[in-house]
């Protein structure tokens, strides 16, 4: 199963199953709605990584490191925050 799976499903968070390159697995637009376990793990079934849908005041940062010459961004960001 993909890291923090679980901890994400005990927090009740709707998620879905991405490509490597970060394209949704499968069709998603219903998902705003709450999701069963049986559909979380229905949509990350065979997916590489999976996203988080931000729906109920949920508030996400994306934090691309593909540019990360130091390898610390995440780590100094998450520290800042």
């Amino acid at each position: 199963m993909i890291k923090n799976f679980d901890n994400l499903v005990r927090q009740n968070i709707n998620i879905l199953g991405v490509t490597k390159d970060k394209m949704p697995f499968k069709k998603w637009g219903h998902f705003r709605e709450p999701q069963t376990l049986q559909e979380k793990q229905d949509t990350v079934k065979g997916a590489a990584l999976f996203a988080i849908i931000c729906t109920d005041g949920i508030e996400c940062i994306d934090i691309d490191t593909k540019y990360d010459l130091t390898g610390q961004l995440a780590a100094d960001l998450i520290r800042a925050i």
